[in-house]
């Protein structure tokens, strides 16, 4: 859990550095025993994405897709 937490927020950081999407962030949230990547946009949007079992690969492909 750790690393995805680590992953999902340097990933965040990465996307927001480059501009893609108008990212501001990205964050590793837990709910209720699931997993989120919590996408927030810079007009403040934000896009929840399940996560949970996803390897590090699948975090990346999972929110590709929610883009």
């Amino acid at each position: 859990m750790e690393n995805k937490k680590e992953f999902v927020k340097n990933y965040g950081e990465l996307l927001a550095k480059h501009g893609i999407q108008n990212i501001a962030k990205m964050e590793y949230v837990q709910e209720n025993c699931e997993e989120y990547a919590v996408i927030t946009y810079q007009n403040g949007y934000t896009k929840k994405v399940c996560i949970t079992a996803d390897s590090l690969w699948c975090i990346l492909v999972d929110t590709v897709h929610s883009l």
